[in-house]
């Protein structure tokens, strides 16, 4: 369970302590990706990559990002992020050889985003890939996307899938990619490309975070002290 993430989604629902975020005035971050050169990554980069923008951060991790050749596996030229299970050794399209990274990857956010959009393509072997949208506890599935490879995308080209907090009943705190195996030829593949995830924390919340932040340090180092 990542502490960050609930007390930062606790502060945004304590109504009696603080007043409404329309009030006050929030901080709105944004972080975003196309996953090219151009954005600092760097061909063929394995896992975990964090983008970031303010107190938000997002780290995409179990995959690798490639730069490739086959068209309906980005959405903004020329490269984008994968999650592969197959074996090691092929290029399959790509525009360098791409390594298993395995059945899962996630999507993490530090904190809880309200609305998270991104281009998905299945470049696997036919069978579907699972996004789970996890809360901000990382357990709770507040809903999946199945995506098959007969539509190749889960919406029309250029055009990013949009996941808010308020379609899926709650903050979002991750994303975890299931891939179906066993790893063969040719391989289970996830794209993913013009990535975007967006995290509004009301001013005053900031401060009462980082209050609580620090009365649970306390707690920690007083529990551990009488522990001794």
């Amino acid at each position: 369970m990542n502490l960050t993430k609930l007390l930062f989604a606790t502060c945004a629902i304590i109504p009696g302590f603080i007043a409404s975020s329309s009030a006050l005035g929030a901080n709105v971050f944004t972080a975003s990706t196309s996953f090219n050169t151009t954005d600092g990554f760097v061909t063929g980069d394995f896992d975990p990559v964090t983008i970031s923008d303010g107190l938000l951060e997002v780290t995409f991790s179990g995959g690798q990002q490639q730069q490739m050749f086959d068209v309906p596996s980005y959405n903004s030229n020329p490269a984008a992020y994968l999650f592969i299970n197959g074996p090691g050794g092929f290029t399959g399209g790509f525009g360098n050889t791409a390594a298993p990274t395995g059945d899962t990857g996630l999507i993490d956010f530090n904190v809880g985003v309200s609305e998270v959009s991104f281009f998905a393509a299945n470049r696997g072997n036919g069978a579907g890939v699972t996004l789970n949208i996890l809360g901000v506890d990382d357990s709770t599935v507040l809903d999946s996307i199945f995506i098959t490879q007969t539509s190749n995308q889960i919406v029309d080209a250029a055009v990013a899938t949009i996941i808010s907090s308020s379609d899926v009943g709650g903050l979002i705190g991750s994303i975890a990619i299931d891939l179906p195996g066993p790893a063969g030829i040719p391989p289970y593949v996830l794209a993913i490309d013009t990535f975007s995830a967006t995290a509004s924390v009301p001013e005053s919340n900031n401060t009462l975070a980082l209050m609580l932040l620090g009365i649970v340090g306390a707690s920690v180092v007083a529990k551990r002290q009488l522990n001794i």
